[in-house]
């Protein structure tokens, strides 16, 4: 950008000054505005994308992929292998699981026995309050007759 005088420049001198700007340096941008005298500059942002270098596609590296892939699938089978011989053999289980299973048998046993006499007590006491409103009933018409 020259520092002259713009009344002194042509129109033309101008655009081949702005066009040469622009050539040599994409960094600043001319803006004129309605006045055609005043002049700003504008920086141009640049969007700089870095791409990382291409990968090397040779055989080490297929080879290096290959090698993990198959590590990892014998690592999976001899991990459900171990799972499903460890609960066939009742390694998983408690020792003395049966101990445990017994108990809660008897638990739930003495819970049931207890369930049913308490059922078993309360038609008694059905039953008697009948059989007393029965008789209680039978000597009021005793005595209503008497």
């Amino acid at each position: 950008m020259s520092n002259t005088d713009s009344s002194n420049i042509t129109p033309q001198e101008e655009i081949k000054e702005k066009e040469e700007e622009n050539s040599s340096s994409n960094d600043n941008v001319s803006i004129e505005t309605n006045n055609g005298d005043d002049k700003q500059t504008v920086q141009k942002e640049e969007l700089s994308v870095e791409t990382p270098p291409p990968q090397q596609d040779g055989i080490g590296s297929k080879v290096l992929d290959a090698t993990m892939f198959c590590a990892l699938k014998v690592f999976q089978g001899a991990k459900y292998t171990g799972e499903v011989l460890a609960d066939f053999f009742g390694i998983t289980d408690s020792k003395y699981q049966f101990i445990l299973d017994e108990y809660n048998m008897k638990q739930e046993e003495k819970k049931r026995k207890l369930e049913q006499q308490q059922l078993e007590d309360a038609q008694q006491s059905s039953t008697m309050e009948e059989a007393e409103g029965a008789s209680s009933s039978s000597t009021q018409q005793i005595t209503q007759q008497e």
